[in-house]
């Protein structure tokens, strides 16, 4: 019996590490995704910021 109640123990320290890796791993996706959503702000905001300026000059001439 004791036997089991070691195993069972050792069996929750294992969820309990799987549990605390895999709560840090959805943190990491968060902060890259949240990154990769401003890189893309700055990269493709600018660029179709000055894609509509170009549309008004020819609009306005």
């Amino acid at each position: 019996m004791s036997d089991r109640g070691s195993s069972s123990v050792d069996k929750d320290a294992r969820i309990a590490e799987l549990e605390a890796a895999l709560a840090a791993r959805d943190t990491l996706i968060d902060t890259l995704r949240f990154q990769l959503a401003q890189l893309r702000r700055l990269t493709f905001g600018q660029s179709s910021e000055k894609l509509d300026t170009s549309k008004n000059r020819l609009i306005s001439a």
